[in-house]
């Protein structure tokens, strides 16, 4: 969800689902270095890929998910700037929100 999120696509929006399949089975994942620092923090970049670990056992636990969201939140309200003024202001004007 956080991909969707951030690039407003799914995943693997070119690819057929045997295509994904093949890749997912292959240990193959999306790259995040395609995001720049300015607009996703390296906290965000970082838990998309635990989560994507191809070990079940090395994702982050859902508490541990929340805490990074809490604290990626956190330090976004605590740091006001133009990047969250424009934004919000491309929120307001988003015909699909």
């Amino acid at each position: 969800m956080l991909w969707e999120i951030f690039t407003r696509l799914p995943v693997y929006h070119d690819k057929t689902i045997h295509e994904i399949m093949d890749q997912v089975v292959q240990g193959l994942r999306p790259s995040t270095m395609e995001f720049d620092e300015h607009s996703v923090p390296n906290a965000i970049k970082m838990l998309m890929e635990q989560c994507w670990d191809t070990k079940v056992s090395n994702r982050p636990s859902f508490a541990d998910i929340v805490h990074t969201l809490e604290g990626v939140s956190n330090n976004l309200q605590s740091t006001p700037g133009p990047n969250l003024n424009e934004s919000r202001e491309w929120l307001e004007q988003d015909p699909l929100l």
